[in-house]
Parts: C-alpha cells; structure tokens; sequence
C-alpha cells in the first residue's frame, strides 16, 4: 500500500506553536522582531488600502503580488521577508543545521515530535512518501534521523555541493523515504551557475545579483522555479499511482492552483473517497485557528464534490475526549 503525505503548514504549527501560518506570518513579526516588521510595512503599505491592517495579509499572497512592486521596493521588501522567514521558521522549529547535527547525533534529546512518531509507526511502508509545502525542515530532520538520508526528488546534475560534514544529505534513488518540496526548502541555497548545495539545515538569506540565495517560492506563482518544475512532475506521477492521499494541516490555498489541481485529479482518478484530511485542531482556544479550520474545509468542499475523510481535530497523538487521535486516523 502506497500513501502519499501532503503537508501544510498546519502540521508544523501542530508541533510548534510559535511557528508562523501564511495568515498570521505579519502578525508573529510584529511580535518577534519590531523593527523588521516596521520595515516590512513601510515597503507595503502603499500597494493596499489606506488603514489596512498590515498583519491580516496573508504573506504567500503578499509575496505573489509584491512582483508588480518597483524592483528598488520590490527587493528590499523580499529581503526582508526572507530574513523574517528565517528569523521564525529555523528558530521556532529547530531547523538550523547545528541543532539538526547535534539532533541526529543523539547530543540533543527531545520529547518524540509527530513526525517522528508517524515514521517510527511498523504501520508506515516503504512505498510511503511526503510531499511538503512547507520551507521550514521539522520534517526533513526527523527522516534524515530516520533514514539518514533524503531523496528530494532533485536531478544530481544540478546539485552543485553538499554542505553538513557527516551529515552529508545522500541523494539516491534506494531511499526508503522521500521528501519533496513543492514550494522549495530553507536548505537549498542557489549557486551562482544555477546549480544548487544542499545543507544539512536552514541557511541564512542574502541578496546576489538581485536574487535571494534561498530557493523558495510562493504559492500561485506562475513561473516555478527551474529546481521545482521537474519535481512536481515527479509527485503527480507518484501521487497518482498512491493507494490514499492523506493531508495534514493543508488549506488547499485556492491561489495554489497547480497544487488544487493535483488534488482534483487524484480525486477524479483514484476517487474522493481515498482523500484523508486532517485538519487544524478547533479545540485551540484562538479564533484565528478556528477560522483557518473553516478556511480549510470550505476550500476542500469547493473543490472536491465526492466524499472524503476529514479529522478536524489536529494533528495530534489523542484525539479529545478518548477519541483516537490522527495517527489511528490516518491508517484506519
């Protein structure tokens, strides 16, 4: 039995609750880091309504629409995005290469995270495989302690170097696990040549050339990245020969219309019924959450019509209450 795992951002905050959603990204700047935040507005208050609150924006969208800016506000702005990105992804979810090194090599001991409890299931199978729209690492590290190695699903010829010592990432078509990122990876950094070195963890962004060192890009940006288009097609030829398609903490972003599209066509081909979703948990005392929960299956119900199987009770070990938590849910 093959599953194949979409994972949003939901599935991250789910672990660590400092950790930033598209919606809130704004608003935990402005909480973080007052300056950067205050820079950051500055940059993008002109292109909304007057006296829009800034930290409601949603960042992906923000990102999407800061290409019609001027390029001199443009690149100013993005750099300060990717700085804020850095600041709350690789801090507030461990993803910095030292952390990950110390992490593998049994140095740092921590409560077992989800995804380590997910991978370490006997219930899992080899044939098992991620997909992440997330550019934070919280799930690259539990496989890489897993398996010591990741498939990114990336051509070795355009891999440039490697970068983590003896945590050197292995690309190799064996992997018992694999990881592909959508939207890109704090990890990859571009090489001038157009090449990319893979770290062991998140690296610091800096402007060359007028691009940013980190590959990542929005959702609903048209153009994918050289490093990306070829795996998307990689997922759509596996995530159709998938047994179940199972979605954890993913608002199907209908601006992510490749991705929404992808999703449809597994319906269609495999059937709604084999679509498992697991959603924000609603028991979170914040209202923000549970609109994002709403979000969520409003955007599944506008574009799914058949039958599928949801959990609205977050990614989770115990459900509430006695109920079976989303590990039980996911291989019911």
């Amino acid at each position: 039995m093959s599953r194949a795992f979409l994972i949003g951002a939901g599935a991250t905050r789910a672990q660590y609750e400092k950790a930033p959603l598209s919606v809130d990204f704004f608003d935990k700047v402005s909480e973080k880091n007052g300056p950067l935040y205050d820079s950051i507005r500055e940059a993008i208050f002109p292109f909304f309504k007057k006296h829009q609150d800034i930290r409601l924006l949603n960042v992906e969208d923000v990102m999407v629409l800061s290409e019609k800016f001027p390029i001199s506000v443009q690149t100013s702005f993005l750099d300060s995005i990717y700085t804020s990105i850095y600041e709350l992804l690789a801090e507030e979810t461990q993803s910095t290469s030292e952390f990950i090194e110390k992490y593998c090599s049994n140095e740092i001991r921590m409560e077992p995270t989800l995804f380590k409890t997910l991978l370490n299931d006997p219930r899992m199978s080899e044939d098992d495989f991620f997909i992440t729209l997330n550019y934070d690492l919280y799930l690259d590290r539990e496989v890489y302690a897993f398996q010591n190695h990741i498939d990114y699903g990336i051509d070795k010829e355009i891999i440039g170097t490697f970068s983590g010592g003896d945590f050197t990432f292995k690309i190799e078509k064996s992997n018992k696990l694999s990881v592909y990122h959508l939207h890109g990876s704090m990890n990859w950094e571009r090489l001038e040549d157009n090449r990319l070195r893979i770290h062991t963890g998140a690296i610091s962004p800096f402007y060359r050339r007028g691009k940013c060192n980190l590959c990542i890009v929005p959702p609903g940006k048209k153009k994918l990245d050289g490093f990306i288009k070829p795996i998307w097609k990689i997922v759509e030829e596996r995530i159709l020969q998938a047994d179940e398609l199972i979605l954890i903490g993913c608002s199907m972003n209908p601006e992510d219309k490749e991705l929404c599209d992808l999703i449809v066509k597994f319906a269609i081909n495999r059937d709604s019924k084999k679509i498992k979703i697991i959603c924000l948990d609603e028991k979170i005392k914040s209202k923000e959450i549970n609109e994002s929960t709403a979000f969520e299956l409003n955007n599944y119900n506008r574009h799914l019509t058949g039958d599928y199987k949801k959990y609205t009770h977050g990614f989770f070990i115990n459900g509430p209450n006695g109920e079976d938590g989303a590990l039980e849910f996911i291989f019911s």
